[in-house]
């Protein structure tokens, strides 16, 4: 997924937006994750039903959470490699849900959501190994397809799949089904707007001869020639 292409009025999906402080949020609208085997916006439980999202921007970075404090981000810049992780001493980090001690600064992905049918903007994020796999899975895809449709963006359904623990059991993490791609030159400040829900429009699947990056040879491309119909001897 090409993360280090701008664009000044065009729509441009996991392309980040200029000038952002890199310790300021990541997320745009409500905060969505998965626990559980389902979607949560805060302590809400979210019904993703039959619902479809377009996936405008991908983002990743360091997020601390600690109790009782706000949280603080520090992304990676667009272009640039992912910072370091903070620096905390061992004796300051706070206990994690097993007792044991825990870096406060993780490793978090941000997916920022576009609803097609309500064009409400919200961020997924997750710090997970579960989420991680759901979100380099969605990056191939993506990849792959913008070797053809370079302003490509995927239309998501949010799901689950399971996914094998250490213990030799299973347990639900997130799947982003790709129902669809779409492409759009609306202005990215207008992203918060229900009419760029109309301005999307849907980019057809490469050809074969795409996907193989070369002609297609002339048997596959034609149709056969039906043949000449054999003529009857005649009768003497």
């Amino acid at each position: 997924m090409n993360t280090d292409v701008q664009t000044q009025n065009a729509l441009m999906p996991m392309d980040g937006f200029s000038d952002i402080d890199p310790t300021s949020s990541p997320l745009r609208g409500p905060g969505v994750r998965f626990k559980d085997d389902a979607y949560f916006s805060f302590s809400n439980k979210l019904d993703v039903k039959g619902k479809t999202y377009a996936v405008i921007d991908l983002k990743r970075g360091w997020q601390k959470l600690e109790k009782d404090c706000p949280p603080e981000y520090l992304m990676r810049e667009l272009g640039k490699p992912m910072p370091p992780q903070p620096a905390v001493p061992k004796e300051k980090w706070p206990a994690n849900f097993n007792g044991q001690p825990e870096h406060p600064w993780k490793s978090t992905h941000y997916l920022v959501l576009l609803d097609i049918a309500t064009g409400e903007v919200s961020t997924f994020w997750t710090n997970t190994v579960g989420g991680r796999v759901a979100v380099g899975a969605l990056k191939d895809q993506v990849d792959f397809m913008r070797q053809h449709r370079p302003d490509a963006i995927p239309v998501i359904a949010l799901e689950s799949v399971p996914m094998p623990t250490q213990y030799g059991g299973t347990k639900p993490r997130p799947s982003f089904k790709i129902c669809g791609w779409r492409s759009s030159t609306a202005n990215q400040q207008l992203l918060a707007d229900k009419t760029v829900v109309e301005e999307l429009e849907t980019v057809e699947a490469p050809s074969l001869a795409e996907e193989m990056n070369d002609e297609l040879p002339d048997y596959l491309t034609e149709a056969p020639k039906a043949e000449a119909p054999k003529k009857k001897p005649s009768k003497k």
